[in-house]
C-alpha cells in the first residue's frame, strides 16, 4: 500500500496514517495496534486517520484526483471545446469560470500548498509570518473543497 506515489509526486514523504504514533517500547504498542486492527475490520478503517482529518481529507482527494486523471483521460477528452464551465471562487475570493480540468488543477494546487508548503514553518523563527502563512493555507484547502464539491457531481467516467 506504501509508498504512497501520486502524495510521492508533490513531495510528501514517509505520509502513513497506519503507523502508530509509539515507539518499540511503549507498553501500549501492542494493545493500540490489536485496537486499530479491530476498528479496520469494524469500520475499514482505524481513529488514527481522524487525528488530522484535514491533512486525511487533502491527501485523499488529491490522491483520488490524481487517479481520476490518469484513468478517465483514455475515456474523456478533458480539452474538448465546449466543455462545462463552473462558477467557482478561487481562494483569493476571485471568482472564476473553470473546466472539469481547470478545476482539478486547481484542487491539486491548493491542496499542494496545504499539505507540503506549509510544513516546519514555526521553524522559521516567525510565529507571526507561521500564523498568516497557516491561515493562507488552510483558506486554500476550504477552496479546494469548496471547488470540489462544485465538480462533484461530473466526477465519473
Amino acid at each position: 500500500m506504501y509508498p504512497k506515489r501520486y502524495l510521492k509526486e508533490i513531495g510528501v514523504k514517509n505520509h502513513n496514517p497506519a503507523v502508530p504514533f509509539t515507539t518499540d517500547k511503549s507498553k501500549y504498542k501492542k494493545s493500540r495496534l490489536e485496537s486499530y486492527m479491530k476498528e479496520r475490520e469494524d469500520y475499514g478503517f482505524d481513529s488514527r486517520e481522524t487525528w488530522s482529518l484535514d491533512t486525511t481529507f487533502a491527501f485523499w482527494l488529491y490522491e483520488h484526483i490524481r487517479m481520476y486523471e490518469d484513468r478517465a483521460s483514455e475515456i474523456i477528452n478533458f480539452k474538448a471545446e465546449g466543455s462545462p464551465r463552473f462558477d467557482v471562487t478561487l481562494w483569493d475570493g476571485t471568482p472564476a469560470k473553470l473546466t472539469q480540468k481547470e478545476a482539478m488543477d486547481v484542487i491539486k494546487e491548493y491542496i499542494t500548498a496545504f499539505a507540503v508548503d506549509g510544513g516546519a514553518l514555526w521553524l522559521m523563527g516567525d510565529p507571526d509570518f507561521a500564523l498568516q502563512f497557516e491561515k493562507d493555507q488552510r483558506t486554500k484547502l476550504q477552496a479546494a473543497a469548496h471547488i470540489w464539491a462544485e465538480i462533484l457531481p461530473t466526477m465519473w467516467w
